[in-house]
């Protein structure tokens, strides 16, 4: 029978990080494991796997003790937990000015647009668009300096951008502030053909171990979901509701070579979100 682990234990080591993605100008985001849970027990039904999805990776990323989590790699895991959910985002580059308490603003990446430095780190921003929730997702905010170092403020930023659609269709330039207590971070649209210019071959070596981080952030997040109260313990997504039901009576556990599954305490009978579709 597999091995039962607590939600909260890191299990990144396994799985190697790229850590191609960090950026010289801002800080390396970092979270507080414990935070998940509490972000989550916050949250609208709706962005519960979002924020759920970005703060537990930001915990394992934390945890590992590795290089902290950097924009490219986050949104790619963040966005293979989310299919795992059934729920639609993609990967894009974006550019940031964030503005302090004081009225200090900086703007973020390189200014002929984003690109890979020669040593491998991106310099620019990437965030999820997340078409299948109506939302903008930035796991990686707290990199920002001006980005208190408060718990409020650590939190994963999440931003509704319905009256947008998807962005697709929208000229660069365009701009969605997002104001946050006491700062603001604005996402400026790039020109079409610099919003996929995250993309690398190195990034794309490490698809399937993107994919399988994502699936194991996905089964934690589900395990965190079902103890919360009321209707955020069941988020407007189908196949996140068919995979709360079929886990039920059953257990997170570690597969060695599989990663996270369900388990019945009794039978050993395993189950893999992804076989619920």
């Amino acid at each position: 029978m597999p091995k039962r682990r607590n939600p909260k234990k890191d299990r990144t080591a396994r799985r190697r990080r790229p850590g191609a993605d960090s950026r010289p100008e801002s800080r390396l985001a970092r979270w507080e494991p414990e935070l998940s849970g509490l972000v989550m027990s916050g949250a609208s039904p709706e962005s519960v796997p979002l924020i759920a999805t970005a703060s537990v990776w930001l915990a394992r990323a934390a945890g590992a003790r590795g290089p902290a989590a950097g924009c490219v790699t986050a949104c790619l895991v963040v966005r293979e937990a989310l299919a795992v959910f059934g729920i639609t985002s993609r990967v894009e580059a974006v550019g940031v000015v964030a503005e302090a308490s004081d009225g200090k603003r900086t703007m973020y990446g390189h200014p002929e647009g984003p690109r890979y430095n020669a040593d491998g780190t991106f310099d620019g921003h990437t965030v999820l668009v997340v078409t299948g929730a109506h939302r903008l997702l930035d796991p990686t905010v707290q990199q920002f300096r001006e980005v208190p170092r408060r718990a409020d403020a650590a939190v994963p930023l999440i931003a509704p951008i319905g009256q947008f659609g998807d962005l697709a269709g929208y000229p660069a330039g365009t701009q969605i502030p997002v104001i946050r207590s006491d700062h603001v971070i604005t996402y400026i649209l790039l020109e079409p053909q610099y919003r996929q210019a995250w993309r690398s071959p190195a990034i794309d070596a490490h698809a399937g171990e993107f994919r399988g981080q994502g699936e194991d952030v996905a089964a934690i997040v589900l395990e965190l979901t079902r103890r919360l109260d009321g209707g955020r313990a069941a988020p407007p997504y189908p196949r996140l509701r068919r995979q709360l039901a079929a886990i039920d009576g059953m257990e997170l556990a570690d597969d060695p070579v599989k990663g996270c599954c369900f388990a019945d305490p009794v039978t050993g009978k395993q189950v893999r979100l992804t076989d619920v579709t």
